[in-house]
């Protein structure tokens, strides 16, 4: 004799999965839940360093975003933010030569489309200073040296 008690909970279960019936299992695109920045004694020129943690949330305003270089990127943030208040998410960690500096990331109600970093070197110092992170990391360790950063997982 057929288990159909199994069969409709399978059925619902896959119903619910698919997002059938009106519902939609919703996974965030970007991952990360916290951040570290160390900054190296001579980083910068031993100077402190803003490293801003950029995350769009439509794919248009990304791909506008991804294009920029630091210098380009921290001329037109306040715009940015100004142009689109509900579109982006932007943390901002200041990096002091020497220290290490973690934060916790919150976007558990913000569907990012990519999470992009800057760091804000000298502008004598030659460099796009830019990384586009892995979506599914849940930690980041960025490492400012003395003219560009590292990222670790």
């Amino acid at each position: 004799m057929p288990n159909y008690g199994a069969f409709v909970t399978l059925t619902a279960l896959l119903t619910l999965l698919t997002g059938c019936g009106g519902y939609k299992v919703m996974v965030p695109t970007v991952a990360l839940k916290k951040v570290t920045v160390v900054a190296q004694k001579e980083a910068n020129k031993e100077m402190v360093t803003t490293v801003h943690f950029v995350f769009p949330k439509t794919e248009t305003l990304a791909e506008e975003i991804r294009k920029m270089d630091a210098v380009a990127y921290f001329a037109a943030f306040a715009d940015i933010k100004a142009s689109h208040p509900n579109d982006i998410e932007i943390v901002s960690i200041e990096a002091v030569p020497g220290i290490s500096t973690s934060q916790k990331i919150q976007l558990e109600d913000f569907n990012s489309q990519a999470a992009i970093v800057y760091a804000r070197y000298d502008d004598s110092i030659p460099g796009a200073h830019r990384e586009e992170l892995k979506k599914r990391c849940s930690k980041v360790i960025i490492s400012l040296g003395r003219t560009s950063f590292g990222v670790a997982y």
